[in-house]
């Protein structure tokens, strides 16, 4: 039988082969012997060696639709494990991935490794097929196979070992831990003013009701953790724990616990999310609230580089200590973002909440919005500056005012955040920033006024 050998070259392959791009072809190797192989009528076996080698220098070329084109006018019949039918498909697996045509490609890769399984080239191209489609577990046992392989030098198996750790499904997590300082003018949330009416009568607030400014430290931890589930489709889940401490008294120390899982899927230029999320607050070192929500949300990118995002969602808001604050939101939001500049991104947002309690007076219409922008006039430095204002007004009178609630919020935030990595810190980030808050109210035992100063550190591991 007369055979036409393919020489396979991992190393070559590791080096040039990126899957969408050009690929290398492996070269041929011409091995006479007396007997021969089916070929179609009028197509000698020395024709189709020869075609076999045009095609293999025009993937050296790069130029995948000509070899595929040489390669398909060639036959297909005769015994499947002679090594010429074997050279056709491999390299028709080549050219095919290199037209984008990976489903193609895999099928003929997948004939090879089935038919010849001793060869290592094939297995490491259809595990880098199998990727590229985002089905990482056959990726994974094709990297496996090669491994187990005592053909492979031991170099290459390095190579293979650094592909199969950074395949793209592999589970990516980040820890942070922060700690800082705090200067808050409000820590109690008290009213601006000293003196209520109920029922035209004056009372006046006691000392420890008004406004009490505090400092204290902050301390955070944060775990994330990120998979590819296929292709299109993602997994995310992500724990948050914050903590204030003052110190002119711990009634006013806060802990908050904030943990969600977002899947999220690609269809098209559009992208679904469905995130569930639950938190918990307390308050002095007693439990204050706990929240259950989850959200679906689904994105696209316009024509003119503006990123919309529309999010509905469900919130269930359970107080510990009084149960007739207890309300089911659901809200419905959107927002768009767009890079103005490389180094800046313009971003608003609107929004409408429902809000159902056990009763009038606690429920609630909201409406608001933001605007915001994010600056980076060099690439370890940010500023980041965001206002909100949002009202809510109450269903029902509230007993000893004759009048339903209706309360105006905005928030002004500004923050500065500098990487250290010009330091050889990169994974040390210091911030710094302020939030201020006006509460105004038609009842004034809820106007307020708040500004808060912060600066910590972050640490990423």
């Amino acid at each position: 039988m007369v055979r036409v050998k393919l020489k396979f070259n991992l190393c070559a392959l590791l080096m040039v082969f990126l899957v969408g791009g050009a690929q290398a072809a492996p070269n041929i190797k011409h091995v006479s012997t007396s007997n021969k192989v089916d070929t179609k009528p009028g197509l000698s076996f020395t024709e189709m060696n020869s075609r076999v080698l045009a095609a293999a220098k025009l993937l050296k070329k790069g130029d995948h639709a000509k070899a595929c084109s040489v390669l398909k006018t060639l036959p297909n019949q005769g015994n499947p494990r002679d090594q010429l039918m074997l050279n056709i498909q491999f390299l028709l697996g080549q050219c095919s991935a290199g037209l984008g045509l990976y489903e193609d490609s895999k099928k003929y890769l997948e004939n090879v490794v089935k038919l010849d399984s001793g060869q290592a080239r094939p297995h490491l191209d259809l595990a880098l097929v199998y990727q590229y489609l985002g089905e990482y577990g056959a990726a994974t046992k094709q990297y496996d196979t090669l491994l187990s392989m005592h053909n492979v030098k031991p170099k290459v198996k390095e190579k293979v070992e650094f592909l199969l750790d950074n395949q793209p499904d592999a589970l990516r997590y980040q820890v942070e831990f922060s700690a800082g300082v705090i200067l808050d003018s409000n820590v109690n949330n008290g009213p601006t003013s000293e003196t209520v009416k109920i029922y035209d009568k004056e009372f006046a607030f006691n000392i420890e009701s008004l406004p009490i400014s505090a400092s204290g430290k902050g301390f955070g931890a944060g775990l994330s953790a990120e998979k590819l589930l296929d292709r299109s489709s993602k997994l995310k889940g992500s724990v948050v724990l914050k903590n204030a401490v003052y110190d002119q008294s711990d009634e006013y120390d806060s802990s908050v616990l904030d943990t969600s899982v977002l899947y999220s899927r690609k269809k098209g230029r559009a992208e679904y999310g469905l995130k569930p999320g639950f938190t918990t607050v307390s308050l002095g070192g007693e439990p204050l609230l706990n929240v259950f929500g989850v959200d679906g949300s689904v994105s696209n990118v316009l024509r003119s580089g503006v990123r919309v995002n529309a999010l509905l969602g469900y919130q269930n808001f359970q107080y510990s200590n009084n149960s007739g604050l207890n309300v089911q939101l659901i809200r419905s939001q959107l927002s768009f973002k767009y890079q103005y500049r490389s180094n800046l991104i313009l971003n608003s947002k609107m929004g409408l909440g429902l809000g159902s309690a056990a009763t009038a007076e606690n429920s609630y219409n909201q409406l608001g919005f933001s605007i915001g922008a994010d600056y980076s006039p060099q690439a370890p430095l940010l500023f980041s500056l965001k206002y909100q204002l949002s009202s809510t007004g109450y269903n029902g009178k509230m007993a000893g005012f004759e009048s339903a609630r209706s309360d105006t919020r905005g928030h002004v935030s500004a923050m500065m955040s500098y990487n250290l990595k010009a330091w050889s810190l990169p994974r040390v980030t210091l911030e710094a920033g302020f939030n201020s808050y006006d509460n105004r109210s038609n009842i004034e035992v809820y106007d307020s006024e708040r500004n808060q100063f912060f600066m910590i550190m972050r640490i990423t591991i």
